[in-house]
């Protein structure tokens, strides 16, 4: 078998499938085992709830559900957990990406460190990659709720 084949985002086994993640705007490669047990990659579950807020206490039900199922099936604890949400969003708080000049003339960049393509780690550590110049020009798009057909 080649080297280049895709591996399961959540066991490095070999993956056979890319599926959307339940917490956010991106997609893994899963493995048959991982795709049926609905696991998540660790670290990127860390992540995304450290963006949320502080676990359990923050986290609404439907997570802090999952993630339990989660725990020993990735042979964590949920203390393991916790301290490594609370390190994430030291680290979150403390990141250079969230000032660095690229992110401030990105068309991504929302403010605050955050992305609108949901990369900002990612495309820091990638030195940029998703980067897009950020028009003078562009025009906000404006949904008014109050004016759309229920």
């Amino acid at each position: 078998m080649s080297e280049n084949y895709l591996r399961c985002a959540v066991c490095k086994k070999p993956a056979r499938v890319v599926a959307a993640s339940a917490y956010g705007a991106i997609s893994y490669a899963f493995c048959d085992e991982c795709l049926e047990k609905g696991l998540e990659p660790y670290a990127n579950v860390v992540d995304y709830i450290a963006c949320a807020g502080h676990f359990p206490e923050e986290i609404n039900e439907m997570y802090r559900a999952d993630i339990r199922r989660m725990l020993p099936l990735w042979g964590k604890t949920e203390e393991q957990f916790i301290r490594d949400v609370e390190d994430a969003i030291k680290d979150l708080s403390t990141c250079d990406f969230q000032a660095s000049e690229p992110c401030d003339t990105c068309k991504h960049y929302l403010g605050g460190g955050q992305c609108r393509i949901n990369l900002e780690r990612e495309c820091a550590e990638g030195e940029y990659e998703a980067w897009e110049c950020a028009s003078s020009d562009k025009e906000h798009i404006v949904i008014d709720l109050w004016e759309v057909d229920a």
